[in-house]
């Protein structure tokens, strides 16, 4: 295989790990006079569907920009029998993307106790224009200039292809999916039988397009329309891959973004579905390896998906059997969704989260990480969350960023948002800026997964394991990172250890979900903000909930732990993570750590200063 070239990424201590720190609240445009006065947003109605059953629907003015989040219906008053914020159940959207229905079985719903609910904005409703309020409590950390930078192309020269087969019949979807990809891989003179295959997989967008109209949810295109070429919005990405050595193709899914709202797709939002076509893609990439088509090492697959795609390839590391005429390596997920709450036991992991993430913006990624640890015990496998401060969902995607797409596209992050993600706030990164460091970051954890070479992995290893590093071509981006596994010990609360004797502070073991009102057995004291939290999923979807350590205090000097139920030896740790997370409505802590011996004595380990 190709030597990678390297030369000078950031990471440091994550605290907390993907904190609700996204705008949720707000509009995309100021309202109107006529909305203001108090008349609801888009029109609703309420249709008999059978025998104590309804169909709900609510039409919007204009077609929605849905990514990757699902538009949802929900409660917005007490009922009787569901507290306010309840989702109504899955939900259909029409082709053109307006109308959003649901069906109900009970008594008949009163529109005006719902909402409309889609990446943190109330739809049917007008916001009052007031002055926007962001938390822009963040100070960059000292950051190390690490000697390599996967980031920085290589010397393969590379070529570019297009492939299209016959569609194929997917599970739950009546319209055939496309087979279509784009190669960019090293030229057939500099490729090498042990160049790895990076397939890369886009996420929800629109599918047809005619001018600068919105793009539509319809598949086939029809008239005029055009495919909106959502597999082609990485190919900066593949470029730099291409020319260190590594094979790539990026593959279309319209077909999947017209149907997973369907009432069998949206369970899962079209991620088995979405599986299914990266396994088909694979299964043929087997097949032209096998006849000596393709120069490629299939025992070194690396998936990236983005969005949906990013659910759908983690998916399909779960389903791909163990024969398979292929192995994933490891995967990148970029900004993905999570409505199915798994994660991939054994397959190396890193989740981008961006900060500014105006369509996933419950940070979904985290949830690949924290439900890692508790899912086995003998999966030592990397599990890495990095934080790209900045970023939002779309401009990793060329054909979703303003100025450079073929079709219409926005900036998912609200014009209302301030602080950190302020339109007009230092810490907000231009197009070529995020995909800049996503192309740094992407790569390096690429490289991870397929490089034999161990002192190489230790170089990069700093990228993803919350040490203060940075890397150049990432330039001043800032980027945070957390990191299970990887050969890494970790101590659960609540598994592997519990609350110590002789606290002073309030301590117990909690839950991690998020519930609309604390039941004190649940971590944190969460306000109703529709139940979306990175760390912990909503109450009542997910058997397995992840538990914490609480603590809490009124004055200062108040003490509390953990007691081991085995000793750890510390003997040559390089280092020791405690994740912590503050209630952002509490404001700048300061946290003293101790570590104590099975003699009685401690020592003061870190002290931690600041906001959450």
């Amino acid at each position: 295989m190709h030597r990678r070239l390297v030369a000078s990424a950031t990471a440091a201590f994550l605290l907390p790990v993907g904190l609700a720190a996204a705008p949720t609240t707000g509009a995309a445009a100021e309202p109107t006079a006529a909305e203001s006065a108090g008349r609801t947003i888009g029109s609703w109605s309420v249709s008999p569907a059978g025998p104590d059953t309804w169909s709900v629907a609510w039409t919007a003015p204009e077609p929605l920009m849905v990514g990757g989040d699902q538009p949802r219906i929900l409660t917005s008053e007490d009922t009787g029998r569901a507290p306010a914020g309840t989702d109504l159940g899955s939900t259909t959207l029409s082709p053109d993307g307006r109308t959003v229905t649901v069906t109900v079985v009970g008594s008949k719903p009163r529109p005006t106790s719902l909402d409309v609910v889609l990446s943190g904005r109330t739809l049917d409703e007008p916001v009052e224009a007031t002055t926007p309020t962001g938390s822009a409590r963040f100070t960059a950390p000292e950051r190390e200039l690490l000697p390599v930078d996967p980031g920085i192309p290589g010397d393969v020269p590379f070529t570019t292809r297009d492939y299209t087969l016959d569609p194929i019949t997917v599970d739950g979807m009546p319209i055939p999916v496309e087979m279509v990809g784009h190669v960019v891989a090293p030229t057939p003179a500099a490729a090498e039988a042990d160049d790895p295959l990076v397939l890369l997989l886009h996420g929800k967008h629109g599918t047809c397009f005619v001018g600068d109209e919105f793009p539509t949810y319809a598949w086939p295109c029809k008239g005029e329309e055009q495919p909106l070429p959502n597999h082609l919005g990485y190919e900066y990405l593949q470029e730099l891959l291409a020319s260190q050595g590594y094979v790539t193709v990026s593959i279309s899914a319209n077909a999947i973004n017209a149907q997973d709202t369907t009432d069998v797709g949206i369970q899962d939002s079209g991620a088995a579905a979405r599986a299914q076509l990266v396994q088909a893609h694979l299964d043929q990439w087997a097949a032209w390896d096998q006849a000596g088509q393709e120069i490629v090492d299939l025992d070194d697959v690396v998936l990236v998906g983005h969005s949906r795609g990013g659910e759908g390839v983690a998916r399909a590391s779960l389903e791909i059997p163990l024969d398979a005429a292929y192995r994933i390596s490891g995967q990148v997920l970029i900004g993905p969704t999570d409505f199915a709450r798994q994660t991939s036991p054994y397959v190396p992991t890193v989740s981008l989260l961006p900060y500014c993430d105006g369509d996933v913006y419950w940070l979904g990624g985290q949830t690949y990480t924290d439900r890692a640890r508790d899912l086995t015990t003998d999966d030592t496998s990397m599990k890495s969350s990095v934080m790209l401060m900045g970023a939002n969902h779309n401009f990793f995607n060329t054909e979703w960023t303003p100025g450079l797409s073929q079709a219409m596209a926005t900036d998912d992050v609200m014009e209302t948002s301030s602080g950190a993600c302020a339109a007009d706030a230092p810490t907000r990164l231009s197009a070529q800026e995020q995909q800049d460091v996503g192309k740094a970051y992407i790569a390096g954890a690429v490289r991870m997964f397929t490089e034999s070479d161990a002192e190489d992995k230790e170089a990069l290893l700093p990228m993803y394991d919350g040490s203060a590093a940075r890397v150049a071509s990432a330039g001043d981006a800032v980027v945070l990172s957390h990191m299970l596994g990887g050969g890494r010990t970790t101590v659960r609360p609540g598994i592997d250890a519990s609350p110590a004797d002789g606290a002073t502070a309030t301590v117990g073991l909690c839950v991690g979900a998020t519930p609309f009102t604390n039941t004190g057995q649940t971590c944190g004291r969460y306000a109703r903000d529709y139940g979306l939290t990175p760390h912990w999923p909503a109450t009542g979807t997910s058997t397995l909930k992840v538990k914490a350590l609480q603590m809490g205090w009124t004055s200062p000097g108040a003490a509390g732990g953990l007691a081991l139920d085995e000793p750890l030896d510390l003997a040559g740790a390089a280092a020791l993570d405690l994740r912590t997370i503050v209630d952002p409505r509490i404001g700048d802590v300061e946290l003293e750590v101790r570590i104590g011996d099975a003699s009685g004595g401690t020592t003061q380990v870190a002290g931690v200063t600041g906001a959450p």
